[in-house]
């Protein structure tokens, strides 16, 4: 899944397309969510914490799946299934039923059911990651932005006010410089 990310930029546009979103902007997106998910899992759910880093690192491949189903395609009907697009690849691939809820559910936490802590941590998560500059383009476009992670806020320990929670926004681009630096990008 890491090696997934380090290569998005390879993997967005065939040639001669433009790309739904560029690997940099999907990298470093994917990297602040995974990263924020991983910290807010230690508040909730520690165990999982490297799991939930992979769901929130995970989150988005949709859009690099689309661009190679429906390449050229900028449908917003057509983009705001790239959660379902992920998921359906994802439990093809038999990954873990509750990965590939908080890949689809990630716009619509309520959705995914109640007591699904993955779901509501990488929507916050991706709330997180948008409040420290490492939104998608795509997604203001769409209006997916971070306002369905507002229903992720009343789980336990996850208060958006809280010291440790607003820390995490404030340490998101020093720890995005040192991973990315990390793979090189």
């Amino acid at each position: 899944a890491v090696a997934s990310v380090a290569c998005l930029d390879r993997g967005l546009a065939a040639p001669g397309r433009v790309a739904l979103v560029s690997g940099p902007e999907l990298m470093r997106h994917s990297l602040a969510t995974a990263i924020a998910a991983k910290e807010l899992a230690q508040r909730i759910d520690p165990e999982r914490g490297c799991e939930i880093f992979m769901a929130g690192l995970l989150h988005d491949l949709g859009y690099l799946l689309l661009q190679r189903l429906a390449p050229g395609r900028r449908d917003p009907a057509l983009l705001r299934l790239h959660g379902e697009c992920a998921a359906q690849a994802f439990a093809e691939w038999n990954l873990p039923a509750r990965l590939v809820a908080a890949t689809r559910h990630h716009h619509d936490p309520v959705g995914a059911g109640a007591g699904d802590s993955w779901t509501a941590i990488v929507a916050a998560a991706e709330s997180l990651a948008w409040q420290a500059g490492a939104g998608l383009a795509i997604e203001a476009e769409l209006a997916l932005s971070a306002d369905a992670a507002a229903v992720a806020w009343p789980l336990p320990g996850l208060d958006p006010d809280d010291p440790g929670v607003r820390g995490i926004v404030q340490r998101l681009p020093e720890a995005l410089a040192a991973v990315s630096g990390s793979l090189g990008a």
